[in-house]
């Protein structure tokens, strides 16, 4: 499935993290893999997947973890 291999979202979330590290602010304690973008998946009828996770709606709700959600699994696992 094409659509799990979403090396934009891994970009995105690399250089977003990296500029919150560089900019020192010890009072940040967390984020959100969460953006404007995935209230659009309602507003299309759930036909595209913009969350870090694919959501197989005709199949039981499968779940399908998108390449950025190992690259965050491993982020945290490494930190």
């Amino acid at each position: 499935y094409e659509g799990l291999m979403d090396v934009e979202r891994v970009n995105y979330l690399s250089g977003y993290l990296s500029e919150i590290i560089r900019t020192g602010n010890e009072n940040i304690k967390g984020f959100f893999v969460w953006s404007l973008l995935d209230n659009f998946e309602w507003a299309r009828g759930y036909n595209e997947s913009f969350g870090i996770i694919n959501v197989e709606y005709e199949n039981n709700y499968k779940r399908n973890p998108k390449l950025s959600y190992y690259w965050l699994k491993q982020l945290i696992n490494f930190l």
